[in-house]
Order: structure tokens, then C-alpha cells, then sequence
């Protein structure tokens, strides 16, 4: 019959989306309005480190959450489905894993609406960015360290990249630089410095990079 015609149509058309969400390499989740998971992709079950049997039907808040930022996740959650809310293209919060683990996810939203125009979930697509906040953290904290160490200096100082560029300096007195940072700073020591003066960095230079000690031109 027709009828049933269609209800295979979509039970296909089902399958195959659902085939598209496991073989994607981002985390898909379905959050009804009372906060149960209606649906969890692959990746997001082996993120969470849990079958869907285990993830579907239950708590996303309370179950996958960590305590600490418990409270503020639910409260926008609760504002966006209740409309209140403009829907939040980006968000980032940590999830909890089977072991206990915390990962950070970078989250896409959008809402999904029944028929007469009412929320009924929220549909969300997330990539695990715990590695790379991470790494951005620790280049930081690098950063700041070298900027301190810098600034407590009282010498003059340039920064050179792997190609003899100046990327950085450090003046104590800016009456002790010859030129303006402008004039040298993205520039290599040869564009900058006079022919006898760029030769004896070359040479420096090149002494550094074969392990030797530092070196000393005046």
C-alpha cells in the first residue's frame, strides 16, 4: 500500500542518515526539552566512552557534566529551549568520560521545532578541542614567561626567526635603537644591518646553529 510505502521511505531515509552521523569524525547529540539524549553518533559514544544503549534515554546534564560547571550548562540550556534564549552557535564545555576523565568540546547548536513551531530539542555537533586548548595554554604561559624574562633585561635584544628576520625586540631606552622598530622589524639582519656588519652575523649565526657557544660581535 501507499501507506506502507512511505513508512519504509522513511525508515530508509532514517538509516541512511543515521549511517551519515556514525561515519562522520564529529560528535552529533540530540537533547530533548527534558534534557534526556534522544540520540548520540559513534564518535560520540566512543568519546564518552560508552555504548548508546548506555547514553540514550539518560540525563545528559547530570550523567555527562562534570559537577563543577554543571549548573551554568543546565541554566542555558533550560533558557534556550524554553526561547528565551537566542540559539548559540558556538560553546565550549567539558564532558565526562566512563573513567572519569574530563574532555573539552567545542559545540555547534541549533534547535529543533515540532510542527506548530515550539522547541522540542536541541541538536548539537561537537569536536573535542582538549589537546589543542592544551597546547594554546602552555604557548601562553611560554609567552608570558619570555616576555617577562625580556622585560627584567636591561640589555638591548633582537629576536631573529630561522631566516636571519627580525620578529621582536627589547629596548630598555628606546634611545638605545638606531632605527625605529618599522624600520627593521619583518626585515632580515642583510636588509638591515651594513655588509661587514650582516657577514659577521652570518657567520655568528651559522656557528649557533652547529651547537657551538654563543657568540659574541661587537
Amino acid at each position: 500500500s501507499e501507506r506502507r510505502k512511505a513508512v519504509d521511505a522513511l525508515k530508509a531515509e532514517k538509516e541512511k542518515a543515521s549511517l551519515y552521523l556514525d561515519v562522520a569524525n564529529t560528535i552529533f547529540v540530540v537533547i530533548d526539552n527534558r534534557r534526556k539524549v534522544l540520540l548520540i553518533n559513534r564518535k560520540g559514544c566512543e568519546l564518552l566512552g560508552r555504548a548508546s544503549h548506555e547514553i540514550v534515554g539518560r540525563d545528559w546534564f547530570r550523567n555527562f557534566i562534570p559537577a563543577a560547571v554543571r549548573r551554568k550548562v543546565e541554566k542555558t540550556f533550560n533558557q534556550l529551549v524554553k526561547g528565551k534564549l537566542v540559539p548559540f552557535e558556538y560553546f565550549e564545555n567539558p564532558v565526562l568520560t566512563r573513567d572519569g576523565r574530563e574532555r573539552l568540546i567545542a559545540w555547534h547548536n541549533t534547535v529543533i521545532r515540532d510542527e506548530k513551531g515550539a522547541i522540542k530539542a536541541t541538536l548539537s555537533s561537537g569536536e573535542d578541542v582538549t589537546e589543542r586548548r592544551q597546547a594554546e595554554k602552555i604557548l601562553r604561559e611560554r609567552e608570558e614567561c619570555y616576555r617577562s624574562t625580556l622585560s627584567s633585561m636591561i640589555d638591548l635584544v633582537f629576536v631573529l626567526d630561522r631566516e636571519g628576520r627580525f620578529v621582536d625586540f627589547h629596548a630598555p631606552n628606546p634611545d638605545m635603537l638606531l632605527l625605529p622598530p618599522k624600520a627593521f622589524l619583518g626585515k632580515t639582519y642583510a636588509e638591515v644591518l651594513p655588509p661587514v656588519l650582516s657577514s659577521s652575523f652570518a657567520s655568528a649565526i651559522s656557528a649557533i646553529r652547529k651547537g657551538r657557544n654563543v657568540q659574541s660581535l661587537e
